[in-house]
């Protein structure tokens, strides 16, 4: 099986989740980094090797999530946001202009791993010589 070359980046608070995301994309030989907030990931963004996807997790009460969504695609308007979210049907409207797609967390990531694999494998097939799509 060929490596991808494909990065992703996972941002999440929580280690354990974090980490459980990270080995199920690695194990679709993904390149993948994590952070535990926005502020680390624009570092990761911002680096000679940005992520060709972003899985944002945005259950934490104390965080501004649009605000920190308008400084993601502010950093990177053309990568592929998805948000990880316990409560898919309740996400404000003012969030769906930033994301991609929008996936419910559950203890089974295969509706995840599916939508990073259908977008990813849909900007490999574009005529854009970066494989990369806009939103």
């Amino acid at each position: 099986m060929q490596v991808s070359t494909k990065r992703i980046l996972i941002i999440e608070r929580n280690p354990h989740v974090r980490d459980f995301l990270r080995r199920e994309l690695v194990e679709r030989d993904y390149l993948v980094r994590g952070s535990r907030h926005v502020d680390e990931a624009l570092a990761v963004v911002g680096s000679p090797e940005p992520p060709d996807l972003i899985v944002f997790a945005a259950d934490t009460p104390d965080i501004d999530t649009v605000g920190e969504l308008q400084r993601l695609s502010g950093d990177c308007p053309r990568t592929p946001i998805i948000l990880h979210t316990y409560h898919e049907d309740s996400v404000d409207e003012s969030i769906t202009s930033f994301v991609t797609a929008i996936v419910e967390k559950s203890g089974n990531p295969e509706r995840l791993l599916q939508i990073v694999d259908d977008l990813l494998c849909r900007k490999t097939n574009r005529d854009d010589p970066n494989g990369r799509e806009g939103r």
